[in-house]
């Protein structure tokens, strides 16, 4: 198993123009590729004044066809932006590489965190996105040996999720119930489990190696 980091800066994407504009990170939370455009949930922290002024900014670029972003308890605001195109999805999508998590930087670039079976893998997804006109770089690739093991927090935090049907389809608690719980913000308990969900696909992917 590798485990990789990319950075790229994606053609005629909003996150390009819009990102280098604003200093507003943007958390990828998920992603549906469709038939003829592509959805990101995505979540959003920064001053509600700030975030507004981008969202206007997300919905004048051309390849935007819909955003629906509102403010959570937690202080960020969180949403969906659906596109017309996406230059990195579809390889993404049609590669043996699994995406663990992703944000945008100051630079208007996207960063992945990645996990793939091989290194030929990894590269065949770095070629594909170079071929789609993607300004790649691969800023660090690691071969995984051990398993990671979750902090006693973290084994307490998805446990719970667990038991108390976060995880169910659909949902019997909010994120921001169970952050209630906790008695922590909605980011904080965002990055906890995105850690620790990591390092559970860490681990059954390893074990499958």
């Amino acid at each position: 198993m590798i485990e990789a980091t990319i950075e790229m800066k994606i053609p005629n994407n909003w996150v390009s123009e819009v990102c280098s504009q604003y200093p507003v990170p943007v958390k990828f939370l998920n992603h549906i590729r469709r038939e003829k455009q592509s959805c990101c949930l995505v979540e959003l922290e920064s001053s509600e004044a700030m975030v507004k002024e981008m969202i206007e900014a997300i919905q004048a670029h051309p390849d935007v066809s819909g955003v629906h972003i509102i403010p959570t308890k937690g202080g960020s605001m969180v949403g969906t932006i659906e596109t017309r195109k996406c230059a990195a999805c579809r390889p993404l999508a049609d590669s043996d590489c699994f995406l663990i998590s992703a944000h945008s930087t100051t630079e208007g670039k996207v960063e992945w965190h990645l996990v793939s079976r091989t290194e030929k893998d990894l590269l065949q997804l770095v070629e594909r996105l170079k071929r789609n006109r993607c300004q790649v770089e691969l800023k660090s690739k690691t071969k995984l040996n051990k398993r990671t093991k979750l902090t006693s927090r973290q084994e307490q935090i998805i446990r719970t999720a667990i038991e108390r049907g976060y995880y169910d389809t659909p949902k019997k608690i909010s994120i921001e119930q169970l952050a209630d719980s906790f008695d922590i913000s909605r980011s904080t308990l965002g990055e906890i489990l995105q850690k620790a969900e990591k390092k559970v696909m860490l681990q059954y992917f390893m074990m499958k190696d």
